[in-house]
């Protein structure tokens, strides 16, 4: 898996794989990253383009991957780069959607085939025991095996793992996750980059469904304490339910 770092640019003309100036070029690469709001609002200007949903923030950039492919650019939206293109937010929205619906650098992985690949271990998962990344000693979601794992658990995220988490606004990748998981599922935002995807029958086996839901915001906490800050998306999960049309519900822990 490839992996990129990200660079802010300064200003619009700084990209180079296309003319910033039209319209046309500039819009086919205009998507969103996500944000913590209470970050959003705490570190940025009001002036760069947003929106609000959830406890989240869309933040609209303008992003290219470098000729040598190795780090991706990126660029905050401005007001006033609408108004220099005579453009408004509806117009934006509407791109938008265009864009993430169309993504082809969507990726939807198995959960042992992403965590072998980023060498990373989330807490509180008990990993196969032939996996040659050391397991947890809890274990909050039941013990599985390759043969066990199926589809239960997906990792949604890009091709490039950069700003990744962004598709759990994207409908048509959860249509896929819902139909590879055959049923509702949970959505742990383990950071900016990407979201895991764990079905709600498999959470629940010998639980109630409240103690699953603690368990998967517990391990959410873990893993957040173990994140940068700059990569913490959320201390909350979020529930999809495709049966009432495309819901995402957040979760609130239980006392």
């Amino acid at each position: 898996m490839l992996h990129l770092s990200q660079r802010y640019e300064t200003s619009l003309n700084s990209f180079k794989r296309f003319d910033p100036n039209d319209w046309d070029q500039l819009s086919k690469r205009i998507t969103f990253r996500l944000m913590n709001k209470k970050v959003f609002s705490a570190t940025y200007d009001e002036d760069i383009l947003h929106q609000n949903c959830l406890d989240l923030t869309k933040v609209f950039i303008v992003s290219e991957l470098s000729d040598d492919r190795k780090y991706i650019s990126s660029y905050d939206l401005k007001e006033k780069d609408l108004e220099n293109f005579n453009k408004d937010e509806k117009d934006l929205f509407t791109i938008i959607s265009d864009n993430i619906k169309n993504d082809a650098t969507v990726r939807i992985q198995r959960f042992t085939e992403n965590i072998t690949a980023r060498e990373v271990m989330y807490p509180l998962i008990k990993i196969p025991s032939n996996s040659s990344i050391a397991s947890s000693s809890s274990s909050l979601i039941q013990d599985f095996s390759e043969k066990e794992d199926k589809d239960n658990i997906l990792i949604l995220t890009n091709k490039y793992n950069v700003y990744g988490a962004s598709h759990m606004f994207n409908f048509k990748a959860l249509s896929e996750v819902y139909n590879r998981i055959k049923g509702n599922f949970y959505i742990v935002p383990t950071s900016i980059h990407e979201v895991m995807c764990v079905s709600e029958d498999y959470v629940c086996i010998n639980k109630t469904l409240s103690q699953a839901e603690d368990d998967l915001l517990d391990m959410l906490y873990e893993m957040n304490d173990k994140n940068d800050d700059e990569n913490v998306l959320s201390y909350k999960i979020y529930k999809y339910y495709a049966d009432d049309g495309h819901i995402l519900m957040p979760i609130k822990q239980s006392l």
